[in-house]
């Protein structure tokens, strides 16, 4: 089933027009001795076409001018006019292709083909009267399948403002019966044109994508050219994406030890100060507890006891209230047994009567 497509060309005249030398006659696609067979329904210069569509409506339009008193508003030159535009183009290019390189290998298939292509182009200019062709070849010296690549100048009439024949696109499809922006109609419109022609001549058709299968073998290295560039960017893209994604996981790493860290830090931050602090209650209870030992000495009955539940209760802190008392007593003889306030073993007795009798009131 053979693919059609109607593509949008660059507009390369001097490839189009095969009596015109190459700029680099290494690098031609075609075979020189196959161009004879080429069909060549037009070929007007792009100049001398402005010249027959516009050259009456200028010659009014720079007239008027000069009736109104404003001959600088002249156009010299409209196809340079028109070249300098933004908004215009000076000429547009179709390409239309009826079916592939394999269809071009069967001998039979391939010449219904060259029938319906050749019928579509002499229908052309007739059925688009505002797209004004200067330009118009089939191709059938190329190694891939025939096409056709049709050069026009859109032409809009009976315009109020400026020339009343002027280069419009907008306008010419407008004329024709399609929407100002309704190039894609009127290209769905001509391609069912193609279908009604090749059903004529029994082919069967399926849409073409207007792309590889459709190009000649100039237009298919830009294609794989352009292809091959996507395709490096594509790869360049997906190793950025890769690295991201490791940048991202390496960093989702450093915060997971960060916070370990973080965490270890308070950790031994917190042993830190478990150890001060017992250091210091260890220092603290040393340093009673060479005071005790003075007493202890002299009167190891009394302390005793007193001594082994301090360390008991009150370090532990298990019932460290129910011997505050004992503590307290602890602590004053204590006190007053480092301060050297006693002179005798008798002053001690008196000095323990003294607390016990305090806290038996």
């Amino acid at each position: 089933m053979p693919t059609v497509s109607i593509a949008k060309g660059k507009g390369y005249t001097r490839h189009n027009d095969r009596s015109l030398d190459s700029k680099d006659p290494e690098k031609k696609s075609w075979d020189p001795r196959l161009s004879d067979q080429n069909i060549i329904y037009k070929n007007e210069s792009v100049r001398d076409a402005y010249n027959r569509i516009f050259g009456s409506a200028l010659e009014e339009y720079n007239q008027s001018q000069i009736k109104k008193g404003r001959p600088d508003r002249q156009i010299k030159n409209y196809y340079d006019k028109i070249s300098r535009s933004k908004q215009e183009k000076t000429c547009y290019e179709l390409i239309i292709q009826i079916g592939s390189i394999e269809d071009k290998k069967n001998p039979y298939q391939y010449t219904k083909i060259q029938a319906a292509l050749n019928e579509f182009n002499r229908s052309f200019q007739k059925r688009n009267p505002n797209f004004q062709v200067f330009q118009q070849i089939t191709h059938r010296d190329e190694k891939g399948m025939d096409h056709t690549h049709i050069m026009f100048i859109p032409v809009s009439t009976g315009n109020k403002r400026g020339l009343e024949t002027k280069n419009s696109l907008s306008g010419a499809l407008k004329e024709m019966g399609y929407d100002r922006n309704g190039f894609d109609q009127w290209r769905e419109h001509e391609l069912e044109v193609i279908k009604e022609v090749m059903k004529e001549h029994d082919l069967e058709f399926e849409l073409g994508d207007g792309r590889t299968e459709h190009l000649n073998v100039r237009q298919y290295r830009e294609y794989k050219k352009y292809e091959s560039l996507a395709l490096e960017k594509q790869n360049t893209l997906s190793e950025l994406d890769k690295n991201v994604s490791e940048r991202k996981k390496e960093i989702e790493v450093l915060k997971l030890e960060k916070n370990e860290l973080e965490a270890q830090n308070a950790f031994n931050r917190a042993e830190m100060k478990k150890k001060i602090l017992d250091f210091g209650r260890s220092f603290d209870f040393l340093r009673k507890m060479i005071d005790f030992v003075r007493v202890i000495f002299s009167f190891p009955e009394y302390f005793l006891n007193a001594i082994s539940q301090i360390y008991h209760d009150y370090y532990t802190g298990y019932n460290a209230e129910a011997y505050s008392e004992e503590i307290e007593k602890l602590n004053k003889a204590v006190q007053f047994i480092s301060e050297d306030e006693y002179q005798s073993i008798e002053e001690v007795n008196e000095m323990i009567d003294e607390i016990d009798y305090e806290y038996e009131r």
